[in-house]
């Protein structure tokens, strides 16, 4: 019972004097930045001798090993709204459970090494103050005080800068995060890490320098995933831009390992897990987002929905979970500059964002009959005008078959809707370019929609990798042994039952909104 304390707060001085023979000062305003985003009052259950397997496995790897003494054991902080009273943690009847349930927000491990003491984060990204983003995130569990908690959230620690720096700390929350939400990976100590970068390297890697970032992707692989590596040298003139190939890759809902290049020559590693909301910048003179293409002698006012976003979510062991930074400033450095990323992919995707960026760009403007039915030529029955400040959006996402078609079939209007996605023959995964206008897309609608293969090879026909094309309610379907000019028969003509917008597609990513 003394290693077990709690704490009723209601303000910041309170809060200092709970925590304020924890750490250093730097330490202390990370906590208090952590509280913040949970607001007041809350309750803290502060257990002075807990056992974190993280650190632990650490421990042996190489802190046992020093001359001087270091700690094995943590402390840990438990977080909870309202002030609860000690009485509640230790009743265990259904309504007490529900409570507590209610009220827990997550939980912070505090390590006793001289640098990076914040461990193992996990906070419950539904009961945060953050402002209106998109979040990747599992559910992980946890027990306080013999009380079982389920958290949302992605987890985060800070680098002690001995056995973890921000490279391996990057490996590690990705890992983290993988081994929990899907059974085909594991979870990982950072001892693995560390022998899996001594067996890759010809000098010792503990006490940790760093490594480079082609280093973390092998890493990644190592692990079990397929990741692939983007450098923005190689995209300066390129279609689509390094920083809309890095959103499809957010929208999809997978985290990724970005590389900053700071001032200073400062290098980092952090992780992108989501994006915020919507930018006002469609007319914005400094940014010219909306282009014009050509079809079928039209001029046509397009903008990709990556265009209309500028902050990310980002997991910094520097920060504290969850900070929304823009894209040409993240982390705390200054000049900071994302310089490359890696996708950490399932081993069974083998067409990537720009491929499948190709493909419909193809079939966006697909001239070769112009008798071809498009969606810009239907775009007038929507009721309409297509212009500067209402051009065509596209928004381009990975998808898994299984989530993508349940999601349409539960979101239609009609039972042919539900038919027609439960049965729509796909591959595991699969990309989906969804087609509206500016004024729908704010409201979350879209008017068209193509399904490409994820699991095709990018130098097939591009054709050969549709699977499905929607124009309002003109739907083309090709089977594993169907040809395209099949599908476009199909496209032809209106499918009965079949409504002419739909809802644009939303599993991947969690909309968190402050509505404390």
């Amino acid at each position: 019972m003394a290693n077990i304390s709690t704490y009723k707060i209601g303000n910041e001085t309170e809060l200092s004097e709970v925590i304020a023979d924890l750490s250093e000062n730097s330490i202390l305003n990370q906590l208090e930045q952590i509280v913040n985003l949970i607001g007041y009052p809350l309750t803290i259950v502060r257990e002075d001798q807990y056992v974190d397997r993280i650190y632990r496995d650490a421990y042996y790897a190489y802190f046992a090993s020093k001359h001087f003494i270091t700690e094995r054991n943590c402390k840990r902080i438990s977080f909870f709204k309202g002030k609860i009273d000690n009485k509640t943690f230790y009743s265990y009847d259904k309504p007490t459970e529900q409570l507590l349930n209610d009220s827990f927000v997550g939980f912070t491990v505090l390590r006793p090494t001289s640098f990076g003491q914040i461990g193992r984060t996990i906070l419950d990204v539904r009961k945060l103050k953050l402002d209106l983003c998109y979040i990747r995130a599992t559910n992980f569990e946890c027990v306080v005080l013999g009380h079982s908690f389920k958290l949302l959230g992605y987890p985060f620690s800070s680098q002690d800068a001995e056995t973890m720096t921000c490279a391996e700390t990057t490996v590690w929350n990705i890992i983290e995060y993988f081994g929990t939400q899907y059974p085909e990976y594991r979870t990982i100590l950072p001892s693995e890490i560390i022998k899996q970068l001594d067996n890759a390297n010809f000098e010792r890697v503990i006490p940790s320098h760093g490594i480079s970032f082609l280093r973390i992707t092998e890493m990644l692989k190592r692990f079990g995933l397929s990741p692939r590596f983007y450098a923005k040298e190689y995209f300066l003139d390129n279609k689509p831009s390094f920083k809309q190939i890095m959103h499809y890759y957010v929208e999809s809902g997978i985290p990724l390992a970005l590389g900053i290049d700071a001032s200073n020559d400062i290098r980092h590693a952090i992780t992108c897990i989501g994006h915020g909301k919507q930018c006002d910048v469609l007319n914005s003179p400094s940014k010219k987002i909306v282009k014009e293409i050509h079809f079928k002698g039209n001029t046509i006012h397009f903008v990709d929905s990556a265009d209309l976003y500028d902050d990310y979510v980002l997991i910094d062991d520097n920060q504290i979970p969850y900070v929304i930074q823009p894209f040409s400033g993240m982390t705390c450095y200054e000049g900071a500059n994302v310089t490359c990323f890696a996708v950490p992919l399932h081993k069974r995707i083998f067409l990537e964002a720009q491929d499948a960026y190709s493909i419909v760009n193809q079939i966006l403007v697909y001239e070769n009959n112009q008798d071809e039915f498009s969606f810009l030529d239907v775009l007038e029955k929507t009721g309409e005008t297509v212009s500067e400040q209402n051009p065509v959006v596209m928004r381009l996402l990975l998808a898994s078959s299984r989530n993508y078609r349940r999601y349409r079939a539960a979101n239609g209007e009609s039972q042919t809707n539900a038919e027609f996605y439960s049965e729509l023959r796909c591959p595991k995964f699969i990309w989906v370019a969804e087609f509206s206008t500016y004024d729908a897309y704010k409201q979350g609608k879209a008017y068209g929609e193509i399904v490409i293969d994820a699991t095709a090879a990018r130098h097939e026909e591009n054709t050969n990798s549709i699977i499905m094309i929607r124009y309002l309610s003109h739907v083309g379907v090709r089977c594993p042994g169907g040809t395209f000019e099949e599908l476009n028969n199909m496209l032809s003509k209106k499918m009965k039952g079949m409504s002419d917008n739909f809802l644009i597609y939303k599993n991947n990513l969690k909309q968190i909104e402050n509505n404390l």
